[in-house]
């Protein structure tokens, strides 16, 4: 299979990435230190090895020092990443973009979300606003967090809104905020 000029490598790693419609198909070389960044990356998100055969949605290749993530199946989604974090990242993000393209009753926030007695709260942000922040300060006082950048609602219900928790890691951006000793002892801990 070919995509825009890129042909995956001989010893690649074929995994499907459990979705909330089908599995999403992700072709990647069998690099230990890519794969644990991915556990990393998305320790929630359940994977496989996927079967032979079939056309992948999504492509990860060594490119030069770096890698080249590219979704194949819907259009738009490519990345270029100059480690394995910041490709598992990548990947991450094409992995909720083929959510919200199958499945038409999402709705994709650039959100924080976290669990509380009465439901999920979410808050809302332009890039650096602070919401990554206001996820880990609610972890580190005991809340589950669905999300600290990325947010999918399902719409599409009759019973109203609902936060589909997407599994993917919660990120702490240094430096942290001043005078905030339990986030240090928290971000450590964890």
């Amino acid at each position: 299979m070919t995509h825009a000029g890129l042909v995956p490598e001989i010893d690649s790693v074929a995994m499907a990435f459990t979705g909330l419609d089908r599995p999403t198909r992700v072709v990647l070389p069998g690099d230990a230190v890519l794969v644990q960044a991915l556990a990393l990356a998305v320790p929630g998100w359940e994977r496989r090895a996927a079967s032979p055969g079939g056309e992948p949605d999504v492509t990860v290749r060594r490119d030069g020092a770096g890698w080249r993530v590219v979704a194949t199946s819907w259009p738009g989604g490519e990345s270029l990443a100059a480690d394995p974090l910041s490709a598992a990242n990548a990947l991450s993000g094409l992995l909720v973009d083929g959510q919200l393209t199958r499945c038409r009753d999402l709705l994709g926030l650039h959100a924080a979300a976290a669990v509380f007695a009465a439901g999920a709260v979410v808050c809302l942000g332009h890039a650096e606003a602070g919401k990554s922040t206001r996820a880990l300060r609610l972890a580190a006082r005991g809340h589950t967090v669905l999300g600290d950048d990325r947010v999918l609602v399902d719409a599409g219900r009759s019973d109203g809104w609902t936060t589909v928790a997407l599994g993917l890691a919660a990120k702490a951006r240094v430096p942290l905020p001043p005078g905030e000793a339990c986030l240090a002892v928290f971000v450590e801990r964890h």
